[in-house]
């Protein structure tokens, strides 16, 4: 397959899967909120502008994965309103400006 190096632009974005999100590369998006399960496999992504981690969905409650890492990268600023559970994975909040 062609890697692509934008996944998803918009307002907001929500997503679940059982075994990870972004794990081998960081999935690149360009939205405002986002909401995430990354399960066992972790999340990691790169947002282009400023990222606000819950408000994306009223099905889900923040960003979480199970004893997984969570990365998340910012260009810009990071503002956390929601629920952030690794369930003792590692946690890195970047936020470049």
């Amino acid at each position: 397959p062609v890697p692509l190096t934008q996944v998803f632009t918009g307002t907001s974005l929500a997503i679940s899967a059982a075994a990870g999100i972004g794990t081998s590369t960081p999935l690149d998006v360009v939205v405002s909120n986002f909401e995430a399960i990354g399960g066992t496999g972790g999340i990691n992504i790169t947002n282009t502008g400023d990222l606000t981690l819950g408000g994306a969905s009223a099905s889900l409650t923040g960003v979480s994965t199970t004893n997984a890492a969570i990365t998340v990268t910012a260009a810009s600023s990071i503002n956390v309103t929601e629920a952030i559970t690794s369930g003792g994975g590692n946690l890195s909040l970047n936020a470049t400006d």
